[in-house]
């Protein structure tokens, strides 16, 4: 822009200054000079964008070290890019290339995860053609449960459970039943086996033999689930 110089003290002043502001004469007489003083430009500065680039390509070849780093610096320096009314094609590559980087290991993060959690599960035994009776042996005040096994008249077809339960009660009973569950070797139930009679004296004992229709040897374990009468 254009300045005035003051012709009497030489001192540089505005272009729309009428008198000096240093000796206060006349800015418009011939004695006046007028210079043109040329505004500095800009001062084109990429060195964050060079930065955010190279740290960007440093974090896809290290597993992600420094991909943090390098989104942010080419995010700043695209923006002061787009300020000063620029391109800037380091700044955007450094921003796909930390993108990239920064998806590759989230996922990978949740394949170690997920494996981790794979690893920690309990791998169930392996199901045997005569499981051994892993029932836990259930008695209350009216009923106990003496004895009870996988009944070697199992097969392909059906899975039998014999046993044994006394009635504890100074009653004859019209009625009793008993129901088991049996599970797989990953505990998942498979089936219920269940006998039931007509009567029982009191403190008398029943023998037993549930029935349920499954394969002897896809059967892992069995529980007591209830023991019923009146």
């Amino acid at each position: 822009m254009s300045n005035k110089i003051c012709g009497k003290c030489n001192s540089s002043n505005p272009a729309s200054n009428k008198f000096c502001e240093k000796c206060g004469s006349n800015l418009d007489s011939a004695s006046t000079s007028t210079t043109t003083v040329a505004s500095k430009p800009a001062k084109n500065n990429k060195a964050i964008s060079i930065a955010g680039f190279v740290c960007s390509l440093v974090g896809l070849l290290s597993c992600g070290l420094t991909s943090l780093v390098g989104l942010i610096l080419s995010i700043v320096g695209l923006s002061s890019s787009k300020k000063r009314g620029e391109k800037d094609g380091l700044a955007l590559a450094g921003i796909i290339i930390s993108a990239i980087s920064l998806v590759i290991i989230f996922i990978v993060i949740i394949g170690l995860v997920a494996s981790y959690s794979s690893s920690k599960e309990i791998t169930a035994p392996a199901p045997s053609t005569s499981p051994a009776p892993t029932t836990k042996q259930k008695n209350n005040e009216k009923y106990s449960l003496i004895e009870s096994n996988i009944s070697s008249e199992s097969n392909e077809f059906s899975t039998y459970i014999e046993g044994r339960i006394k009635n504890n009660q100074n009653k004859e009973l019209s009625y009793i039943q008993v129901t088991f569950s049996i599970y797989d070797a990953d505990g998942n139930t498979i089936g219920t086996c269940i006998d039931n009679q007509n009567t029982l004296d009191a403190y008398g004992t029943w023998k037993f033999k549930a029935i349920c229709i499954e394969d002897v040897s896809n059967v892992s374990r069995y529980e007591l689930k209830e023991i019923t009468g009146w």
